[in-house]
């Protein structure tokens, strides 16, 4: 998890964080930009749900924001996520994109400071909203659920929330 040094200040209760993914660095380690939206006017994003995982399982991820740049730790199911996402371009993942930039995404473990009790307990009573807010909602169970990106299985129809259908074939 990010520490909190990382967050400057905590969010008011009308705020959330959005991370833009940027290429990998040249090390080849993940890399994002952290910025802050007021819930009333955020841009265009999408929100992900992702088990966590083991926690001794680490990933990392390079994390630039209004306080420096880091280095913080993710879980590697999230760092399959991404580095998963990387690999997809506007044309074989339509969702993520608008007008050829990547749409930034809502992570609740990169975009919420989980060490401040205070600002998890405001930002969990915006969750509804901000998933209702968003584009499109990505699941993500496992590196082994990565055909369902592939094949563009989340779909999302406004009027009624989002939809989830799968393409793949059943066994």
């Amino acid at each position: 998890m990010m520490p909190s040094s990382h967050y400057c200040l905590s969010a008011p209760t009308k705020e959330i964080r959005l991370v833009e993914l940027l290429p990998a660095t040249s090390s080849g380690r993940l890399a994002g930009r952290l910025r802050r939206a007021a819930i009333d006017n955020t841009p265009p994003f999408v929100s992900v749900s992702h088990v966590w995982g083991d926690a001794m399982a680490e990933g990392r991820m390079h994390l630039e924001s209004g306080c420096g740049n880091k280095e913080v730790q993710i879980s590697k199911n999230l760092e399959a996520l991404l580095l998963s996402l990387l690999c997809h371009d506007s044309s074989s993942l339509p969702q993520l994109w608008d007008n050829g930039s990547r749409l930034p995404l809502w992570i609740d473990m990169v975009c919420i400071n989980q060490t401040d009790i205070d600002e998890k307990t405001a930002q969990i009573a915006l969750m509804r909203r901000i998933y209702s807010q968003a584009t499109s909602a990505l699941i993500w169970i496992n590196e082994y659920d990565s055909h369902l990106i592939e094949d563009g299985s989340f779909k999302r129809q406004p009027s009624q929330g989002t939809r989830f259908s799968s393409a793949a074939p059943m066994s």
